[in-house]
């Protein structure tokens, strides 16, 4: 007896060993006191939430069905999970539990397999593994393979109790080819071997979309909970991961939840994630905001009832965890503040570009596609419907047919045939866009008398209702705008590439430099193509023997370029040096305008600015036309481009925006665009003409003119614009004109001759010359507006 009850109690202390170890090794340290306890007791309330979690995650993979029944989900998340697998488990039988099918006991049993299969499989094949309560990390072949099986088992007992229908057959196939592709994208998202690895966002957000897509329709007091999950998805992604990524996942997300309102999902998580620096409360609040409005852009005064309530819940609940960090840290975007080592930090900010150049394409790429879509639902939705027609041929029906003698003969005694024949003449309305007498049954037009009557004004008012349909449509609006979109985030990626291209070779030049100058520094950075940056860390100052004004003499030497003062910036010991290329050219301008008699506002606009990235602009917008309407499109113009170029946008997707939105006002009015850019740092510059009249420049003696042959912006949906590319030498003086100056050959001599024998230095003076001469020599009546810029080099 004694020896049964030691046997006893070994095999008791075995399992509880075995039970502490597979706990510890899969959720944590166990506390063994009560004080312990306590002070571990909010990690132990993450442990609990996270593992009810996991059931309940399983519990939706397993009652979520895919196409004709398929049930893959439960099963790739039980072969792909790593931690947690027998929680998953537990989540699996309560959804099997629950299946009313007829399916319960086979998935109970086959879920039962597959979790020992998982045991034993890697019990047989890992045999030399260090933690012996590591029990589910077998490789990834063996987990598809397990898949695989198992799906087949539940394909083929579904099949045969539901006798082999082919609504089975298929959704059986379909869950066999699903199970190893869903297992190895989960599987990136549970492999930490992939810790700030691109395949392990891939694996994220394929598991955090399917999270999403097994919510489905569900509803809690109202609420939509896959809409309330994408929405914290997209504000926790933007608060933990950025702007980007929040929006890459809002709109995926979205996409799952409900298609036509993804672009809400994005903007929620775009701009919350911009926001955040502000402050919690403003980043949620506007980002709620912007998102309604764009609801409301969508899907009209319906978004009320669909989603802002759900908006409105999420930033309650994201609130208080965001303001009290409550929110959870995932290692999979990796962490840059750590203390690392220079070269770590540079090696870490070098894997975040490419990760957000990589973002932003598929951004981009997601926007072009979406613009393809509403492009199409554009074309559809200019085109009355069956039934708009329908109510067209009933509405003249009921005018005509009660003042007709043969009104009980056609809609009593004959009312099916007669019903059958304005069917047809619907059906033929709305493939056709018209009716003719031939498609009218030949004994209904020699009874009716009013019928031709009757054949001219359902082709009146369907006209009538296609073209208000046409003037209201909006839809290519919003494609146009997507598509602009995707376009302003491709020119992005570029200007990100060429802002912080690492030089390697100039790198090596300045590390020879500072070595024969004895400037000691732990590391040296060089990147930039058009504007080079040089980044000194780790600055030795007791031993620095040369002033800052040397330091930055001996780099241009070696850069070959110009560069600005060098800034020291000090983080405790820690000291670095830094230096930019420096403008080579300033600008000097002036303008001048005048409005046409018998008008009160000038239909010009000009305006000339600079932005932070060194670029200078020189702008006239002409509006077509005359009065109140070109006056406000011209300057709309100038403020549009104003404002999207002095953000660092290039001028083709702003002027390709600007059309698109001078294209949605629904009106006749257009504008030109006459627009120049002149990079200061190396004296290039370029024209865009659309519409525009004639520039000059002159150089020394000799005067060119640059023209195009071009149409106004919003007038087509392509762009008819034209790039003239030139370099800039020092005193280079350059004129723009609108219309009012130069049209005719004899108005582009008169100019010519102010430049060549009336020229002055001042510009202003030079600039109201043209002008008045415009004024005394024009022989029409029109806005004038004149702009001169020189350049000079510093």
């Amino acid at each position: 007896m004694d020896s049964k009850r030691t046997d006893t109690k070994k095999a008791k202390e075995k399992v509880i060993s075995f039970m502490k170890g597979y706990l510890e090794t899969y959720i944590g340290d166990i506390p063994t006191t009560i004080e312990e306890a306590k002070e571990k007791l909010p990690k132990l309330l993450l442990i609990i939430a996270k593992g009810i979690g996991c059931i309940i995650l399983g519990a939706l993979f397993g009652s979520k069905t895919f196409f004709y029944s398929a049930l893959p989900f439960g099963t790739a998340l039980l072969c792909s999970a790593k931690k947690n697998v027998s929680l998953i488990y537990i989540g699996l039988l309560i959804s099997a539990t629950f299946e009313k099918t007829g399916l319960a006991l086979p998935l109970f049993l086959i879920y039962t397999a597959l979790y020992i299969a998982r045991i034993l499989i890697y019990r047989t094949y890992n045999t030399d593994s260090e933690n012996k309560f590591d029990i589910f990390n077998e490789k990834l072949k063996y987990r598809i393979i397990e898949g695989v099986c198992a799906s087949i088992l539940i394909s083929f007992y579904r099949a045969a109790y539901f006798g082999f229908l082919y609504y089975d057959l298929f959704g059986g196939l379909l869950e066999i080819a699903f199970v190893p592709l869903l297992v190895f994208l989960f599987s990136l998202a549970f492999n930490e071997n992939y810790k700030f690895n691109i395949k392990r966002e891939i694996g994220c957000i394929s598991l955090i979309a399917t999270t999403i897509f097994t919510l489905g329709e569900r509803y809690v007091l109202g609420f939509s909970l896959s809409i309330i999950a994408t929405l914290l998805i997209s504000f926790y992604i933007s608060k933990t991961a950025g702007a980007l990524r929040g929006g890459v996942y809002g709109l995926v997300c979205g996409f799952l939840t409900n298609t036509a309102l993804s672009p809400v999902f994005a903007i929620n998580g775009i701009s919350s994630g911009l926001l955040w620096g502000v402050g919690n409360a403003s980043a949620i609040t506007i980002s709620c905001i912007l998102s309604v409005m764009c609801g409301l852009y969508v899907e009209g005064f319906d978004a009320l009832l669909r989603f802002v309530p759900e908006i409105l819940l999420s930033s309650i609940i994201f609130m208080p965890l965001a303001h009290f960090k409550l929110l959870p840290i995932l290692n999979i975007y990796g962490d840059l503040t750590s203390q690392e080592s220079e070269e770590t930090m540079l090696f870490l900010a070098k894997k975040k570009q490419q990760a957000t150049e990589e973002h932003i394409e598929e951004l981009s790429n997601a926007f072009s596609e979406l613009s393809e879509v509403f492009y199409k639902l554009s074309d559809r939705n200019i085109r009355p419907k069956i039934f708009d027609t329908q109510e067209i041929c009933d509405n003249i029906c009921n005018y005509y047919c009660p003042k007709c003698i043969f009104k009980r003969t056609c809609w009593e005694k004959e009312f099916s045939s007669t019903k059958n024949i304005f069917a047809n003449i619907s059906r033929i309305l709305c493939e056709k866009g018209y009716v003719e007498k031939n498609d009218v049954e030949s004994y209904l037009l020699d009874r009716c008398m009013h019928m031709d009557r009757i054949i001219e004004r359902i082709n009146d008012t369907h006209a009538c209702r296609l073209e208000s349909m046409i003037k209201e449509n909006k839809t290519e609006v919003f494609a146009m705008d997507y598509e602009s979109m995707g376009h302003l985030l491709e020119a992005a990626v570029k200007i990100n590439c060429m802002d912080f291209l690492p030089d390697e070779t100039m790198r090596a030049k300045l590390c020879e430099a500072c070595r024969n100058i004895k400037l000691h520094a732990r590391n040296i950075c060089a990147y930039g193509k058009r504007k080079l940056s040089i980044i000194a860390g780790g600055i030795d100052m007791n031993n620095m023997n040369l002033s800052a004004n040397e330091i930055k003499l001996c780099f241009e030497n070696i850069c070959g370029v110009k560069l600005t003062d060098p800034r020291f910036e000090i983080e405790g010991d820690y000291i670095t040096l830094n230096l930019s290329s420096a403008r080579r050219f300033d600008v000097e301008f002036a303008a001048s305008s005048n409005t046409k008699k018998d008008e009160v506002l000038c239909g010009d606009t000009i305006c000339m600015f600079e932005n932070k990235n060194d670029y200078f602009y020189s702008l006239i917008s002409d509006g077509m036309g005359s009065g109140r309407e070109a006056a406000l499109t011209s300057r709309l113009s100038g403020l549009f481009l104003k404002k999207m170029l002095m953000a660092k946008n290039s001028k083709p997707v702003a002027i390709e925006m600007l059309n698109n939105f001078i294209r949605s006002k629904n009106t006749e009015c257009f504008s030109t665009v006459d627009l120049l850019e002149i990079d200061l740092l190396n004296g290039q510059a370029s024209f865009i003409k659309s519409g525009a009249a004639a520039s000059y420049v002159l150089r020394n003696d000799k005067i060119f003119r640059i023209s195009s042959n071009t149409m106004p912006v919003g007038i087509t949906r392509e762009i008819n614009a034209e790039e003239v590319k030139f370099n800039l030498e020092n005193n280079d003086i350059i004129v723009m004109v609108s219309d009012g100056v130069g049209q005719s050959t004899e108005d582009l001599v008169r100019v010519s001759n102010i430049l060549t024998f009336d020229y002055c230095e001042n510009l202003q003076d030079l600039s109201d010359k043209i002008l008045l001469d415009a004024i005394k020599k024009s022989s029409r009546s029109d806005d004038i507006t004149v702009g001169i810029i020189r350049v000079k080099e510093k």
